[in-house]
């Protein structure tokens, strides 16, 4: 019970979130045939080879927010890694976690056609119906993150990051 309740640690969901993530990084590794020991290398070389780790267990919300990024981008990359016709899992969830990538980390923006360009190579679907995906799924959660960022702070690029304690100082 004391796991649900607002004193509890950060760390903890930011633990196990990175650790889905692992766990979709190694998947897709799979899914690429690469072999299961570099696969899982690979895997474990993004959690302990980056600053995703001390993100983790540091819980301040830049971390949270950095690590959150991290992992629905991953998230993206596995469900854009699933075989397009077997898979029960909707494709266009993918923009949608890149976009909720984005609200972490601005500078997620970049991948968004990345990923457009992967799933057309990787599903061989057509270019209008990635866009459609793209925009139904992505597009709502990016406009009504404008929106917001507009109202807060007067601008729709803006995430605060002019406010914080650090920027004020300059």
């Amino acid at each position: 019970q004391r796991v649900f309740r607002k004193d509890a640690p950060p760390s903890l969901w930011l633990s196990c979130s990175a650790t889905l993530a692992l766990l979709a990084m190694f998947s897709i590794g799979i899914r690429f045939s690469i072999p299961e020991p570099q696969s899982l290398t690979i895997s474990l070389g993004f959690m302990y080879g980056t600053n995703l780790l001390t993100s983790v267990f540091s819980g301040g919300v830049w971390h949270q927010a950095q690590t959150l990024g991290f992992d629905l981008a991953v998230f993206s990359l596995w469900i854009l890694s699933l075989p397009p016709r077997k898979s029960k899992i909707p494709r266009g969830l993918a923009y949608l976690f890149i976009a909720m990538a984005v609200g972490c980390r601005p500078f997620y923006l970049v991948m968004f056609p990345a990923f457009g360009i992967l799933d057309f190579h990787l599903s061989k679907r057509n270019s209008k119906k990635i866009w459609k995906d793209s925009l139904l799924f992505g597009g709502p959660y990016l406009l009504i993150l404008a929106v917001h960022n507009f109202l807060r702070f007067e601008n729709p690029l803006e995430f605060g990051h002019r406010y914080l304690s650090q920027a004020l100082t300059i």
